[in-house]
């Protein structure tokens, strides 16, 4: 992001960042492990990632918030709206 005020989140990097022509900048992650996988689960929990991607999100300024597409350990996507 090129700030140097943003701690931790300026080393997070998203699986995918896609940057439209709009000037949104939506966010991919494919969350770690299989289904069989979920006790204890591998990886960061879906909670964790969701709050992790917004806070990545939250560091762009507000015009350039795109959308957050989490593809949780089962394939399934969860799509989270920017606002």
């Amino acid at each position: 992001t090129g700030r140097t005020d943003l701690g931790a989140v300026a080393n997070w990097r998203p699986d995918i960042a896609v940057a439209r022509r709009d000037g949104r900048v939506d966010i991919y992650e494919v969350q770690s492990g299989r289904p069989e996988d979920l006790l204890p689960p591998a990886g960061q929990t879906e909670a964790e990632l969701i709050a992790k991607l917004k806070a990545m999100r939250d560091a762009l300024p507000e015009a350039n918030r795109g959308d957050i597409v989490l593809y949780n350990r089962f394939g399934d996507p969860v799509v989270i709206p920017p606002g």
